[in-house]
């Protein structure tokens, strides 16, 4: 699925589109004994470290306080809860007291809004950009069996992990911080009483998990718990949706599809497939989505789409964000995908896929992973894989190699630090079709062989053997993490990373395509972090970020004539960004998130990019640098026990692609020299986007949850190539409305059956639907907003598993209502443009200036996946993908993907299928663990 695909069904044109006062500061803190006191009645006195929470002229306090204090832990920065019983305004200037709580000092300040977003400033000035999204947290109570009184002083611990345990407070709360994502045991104890264990306690990132422990006094048989996951997500206000490991087994596709993040996505609510299998969330553009590795963004600057193959081989869990993330998250429009990696800890020990299937396809999985006694905690994983394609829905006709590796590596340095390396790389290679689809009378044939490439080095044609047109694509992503425990429920990461990602197109064939393109982008980010989680519910996190990319884009038309033009696009970026999020528990029912985002991206234009080529006068070009404000709210209201209602307001901002701020054009001239003939500049404008969302999720028993969220989005500043009225060039007045609804129903062993089902109503409307598309109109201006051609009004996806036995039986569905589709305009240009003729569509000649006028109809694609498990470690699996071979039209045209005029009937054009979904496909494999 990583593949830049072809666009089915487009026009042609010249590019292709291949996808307080602080109180005391001297006062001395003394540290507690080492060992709890037992007093009487069988209780414990804390031997906690005192806790000083930030006030809002927090930055005198922590500079006066001694560096030993930070560096033994003494000095916590924490969030107050509510003044003591009985407070009084003290006649200070800082309205701060100072009160006692058995061991626990505590500063106190009585408003806890105006103390809460001082800090945000002073931290966002002294921390820096969050590592998101790779972590959660674990928060609860421990309570007296008898009496439910809560116990303050307990010791909380999670079993086997390397995190340092806690303490309860006064109120018998606890957080832990910053927990890798995975399914962990909690113990409590307390003097006087029995430990109680709560297991299966499930973390996801971005995510409290919340539990409750309860203590028998005096009992001497240790009490277990079995807490699980809730289907229903408690005083969380993104609209997000998880998939773990279990549930990516449950979503199998075509050969592109397997371990793939696509594939993974389109079975959510609110994400659509465009008619070659794309997702597009909640209606944006595909480029307006997100995608992350452990919190490092791979949508390259020079197109903004993913730089990566997208590999879902060492995914823990995907978070998909379709509305309403947080602040911490930037640069996209309409969703965030951020995928995390494994550990060694989740695997502890190897794992090995072997498949094969038709249509050619190979495939070997390899994982392995442990925690050794030293405390290296590693994971290792590949995949291998090679398969004939459908040409009708990818565009191409072969994948002879693809090949993708994690490295991941933990280790613990003390109580306090740690340190996390990752490596992920990959190649893949796509053969493209060699068309068309359809032959019809006196067309020409198509053979996509090329005898001409292109070296970058000498910017020159070279002569090759005869070579099908093809596509390649490579990327590497380096990390190095740093992450410091300064207290309990507070932490502080750093965070260097390296991302190189290339693609290449060699496809000079003079019959059908014509074209070389290189695109490559080399990035360096710097992030720093820091995040506070109080047990109140109350968290902090606040950062800023820095990513220099060099970046190129270079194409190549005409070559294989021996006429041929370069547009060389040369621009560097610096992306920069700063951010301050709060959790705020301001009642046990009520949540508010708060954020604000600020990014800012200067593009450095390069000139004379070709030094040897005849440079003529063209105006030399200027840096450009846009900033903008992103201020995000969102709201969750817990409405009973099994009942979560939910509200997002926020603007969200994407930065245009670098590509498109400068262009050199360069053509041979009689003598062969290459001149420059071209220099142009755009100034373009941010795309962003204003969304409101609500929801409403209930859970129902023990096993099954449903979600309704509708939504509302607009989007403005969208980038537009040659908008009518205004001129040749690029130009940022494009506009485009969304609004719709996302369901999805969730049952967890329901009689026997785990799965879910999602659906979406969309409606998407916009004055354009690509930034390089091209006019829409020709001489006939749009008067408006036109159905995109991704916007698929429903769209439906269920899975569902259950065991009998040893067997396995897994269903998949997946059924859509239609694309739109129709060019603009009422005639069009003949092949030779000699000519313009009419376009007729299903119901005779076509009618209006706007495009997408009409609809495909209907598809349907039902899969069944049966495994038979052969141990507990080991099974045997068959998979058979659109079971019925059903060949549904997924899009009409003019033009396939391979540029062919397949509608052209002589004296007018009328659409044909280009597009359709993919053939049945089987697979066997056999699954091992070791």
């Amino acid at each position: 699925m990583g593949q830049p695909r072809a666009v089915a069904g487009g026009r042609r044109c010249v590019e292709a589109s291949w996808h307080g006062e602080p109180g005391r500061p001297r006062q001395q803190h003394r540290r507690p004994k080492p060992s709890p006191l037992v007093t009487h009645a069988g209780r414990r006195k804390l031997a906690v470290k005192p806790t000083i929470t930030n006030d809002w002229r927090l930055g005198r306090l922590l500079l006066a306080c001694p560096w030993d204090s930070w560096r033994r832990g003494e000095i916590q920065i924490g969030w107050p809860i509510r003044p003591p019983i009985g407070w009084r305004r003290p006649g200070i200037k800082s309205a701060a007291s100072l009160r006692r709580v058995d061991t626990e000092v505590v500063l106190t300040h009585w408003r806890v809004v105006r103390q809460g977003f001082g800090a945000l400033g002073l931290l966002l000035s002294a921390a820096g950009a969050a590592l998101a999204g790779t972590t959660g947290s674990i928060r609860g109570t421990v309570a007296d069996a008898a009496t439910g009184k809560p116990i303050a002083g307990a010791a909380v611990a999670i079993v086997g992990s390397a995190l340092p345990g806690t303490g309860t407070d006064a109120e018998g709360r606890f957080v832990f911080a910053a927990v890798p994502p995975g399914t962990y045991a909690v113990e409590a104890s307390m003097v006087g009483y029995a430990a109680a264990r709560a297991t299966d306690v499930m973390v996801v990132q971005d995510v409290q998990t919340e539990i409750s422990l309860t203590l028998q006094a005096q009992a001497r048989v240790e009490s277990t718990v079995r807490v699980t996951a809730p289907l229903v997500r408690s005083g969380q206000s993104p609209t997000m949706y998880v998939v773990s490991r279990q549930e990516e087994q449950m979503v199998r596709g075509q050969p592109d599809q397997l371990y793939q993040l696509p594939g993974l996505i389109l079975g959510q609510p609110g994400a659509i497939p465009d008619a070659s299998g794309f997702p597009h969330i909640r209606g944006g553009r595909a480029d307006h989505l997100a995608y992350l590795i452990d919190n490092i963004l791979v949508s390259e600057p020079n197109t903004d789409e993913f730089g990566t193959n997208l590999v879902t081989v060492g995914l823990d869990r995907l978070n998909l964000y379709t509305g309403g993330f947080r602040a911490e998250y930037g640069q996209a429009l309409s969703g965030v995908a951020n995928q995390v990696i494994r550990t060694g800890a989740s695997i502890r020990g190897g794992h090995a896929e072997l498949s094969v299937g038709n249509k050619d396809y190979r495939s070997l999985v390899l994982e392995r992973g442990d925690v050794n006694r030293q405390g290296l905690n590693w994971y290792l994983s590949g995949i291998l894989w090679s398969s004939h394609l459908d040409p009708e829905t990818t565009g191409f006709s072969d994948v002879p190699a693809s090949a993708d590796g994690v490295a991941k590596f933990i280790y613990t340095l003390g109580a306090a630090d740690k340190l996390t390396g990752l490596w992920v790389g990959g190649y893949a290679r796509y053969n493209a079709f060699a068309g068309p689809f359809f032959t019809m009378p006196g067309e020409p044939s198509a053979l996509g062989i090329h005898t001409i490439d292109w070296d970058l080095r000498t910017n020159a044609p070279v002569t090759v053997g005869a070579v099908g047109d093809f596509s390649k694509q490579y990327y590497g992503i380096g990390s190095l993490t740093w992450q410091h425990s300064l207290a309990t429920g507070s932490t502080l990461a750093a965070q260097v990373y390296r991302y190189d990602a290339r693609r290449t197109i060699h496809a000079l064939s003079a019959d059908v395509r014509d074209m070389f393109q290189h695109r490559s982008a080399k990035q360096t980010g710097f992030r720093l972090d820091y995040t506070r989680d109080l047990p109140s519910g109350n968290t902090l996190k606040t950062g800023v970020w820095l990513m220099p990319s060099d970046n190129l884009q270079y194409l190549v038309n005409g070559a294989a004539a021996g006429k041929p033009l370069i547009r060389d696009r040369n621009v560097d970026t610096v992306d920069m960004a700063a951010y301050a999020q709060t959790t705020l528990k301001a009642s046990s029912t009520l949540t508010a998130d708060l954020g604000l985002r600020w990014d800012g991206r200067r593009y450095n234009r390069k000139a004379h990019n070709i030094p040897t080529a005849a440079q003529g006068s063209f105006p030399e070009p200027k840096d450009a640098t846009f900033s903008a404000l992103s201020p995000r709210l969102g709201l969750a209201y817990q409405a009973g026990r099994n009942t979560v209602a939910r509200m997002n307001v926020g603007r969200y901002v994407q930065y245009t692609r670098a590509s498109l701020f400068y262009e050199e054009r360069y053509s041979p001239s009689p003598t062969g020299q290459l001149v420059r003939t071209a220099a142009k500049s755009y100034d373009l404008k941010p795309e962003s986007a204003f969304s409101v969302d609500l929801g409403l999720e209930h859970q129902f028993g023990k096993s099954f949850a449903l979600s309704v969220t509708p939504y509302w989005r607009r989007a403005s500043d969208l980038v537009e190539l040659n908008p009518p009225f205004i001129g040749p060039g690029y130009y940022s007045v494009g506009s485009a409305r969304m609004r719709g609804l996302e369901l999805k129903a969730t049952a967890r062993s329901l009689r026997g059956w785990s799965g879910w089902l999602s659906y979406t109503l969309s409606s998407a409307e916009g004055t354009n639907s690509s930034p390089t598309g091209g006019p829409l109109g020709g001489d006939i201006a749009p008067t408006g907003r036109f159905r995109l051609p991704w916007d698929q009004r429903h769209t439906l996806f269920a899975s569902a598993s259950r065991r009998f036995g040893r067997w396995e039986l897994n269903p998949e569905l997946e059924w859509g209502s239609g694309f739109p589709y129709g060019d603009p305009g009422t005639t069009a240009d003949t092949p030779d443009e000699s000519a313009s003729v009419p376009i007729f569509g299903p119901n005779g000649k076509q009618k209006g200036p706007l495009p997408n006028q009409f609809a495909t109809g209907s598809h349907l694609n039902l899969s069944l996946n049966v495994r038979y498990h052969m141990d507990a470690d080991s099974y045997a699996y068959i998979s058979v993908q659109n079971l019925l071979n059903r060949r549904d039209v997924t899009a009409m045209g003019l033009w396939d993907a391979t540029n062919a005029p397949v509608g052209f009937r002589g004296d007018h054009w009328e659409y044909v299928p280009v597009s359709r979904l993919p053939a049945r496909f089987l697979v066997v494999g056999i699954s091992k663990r070791f």
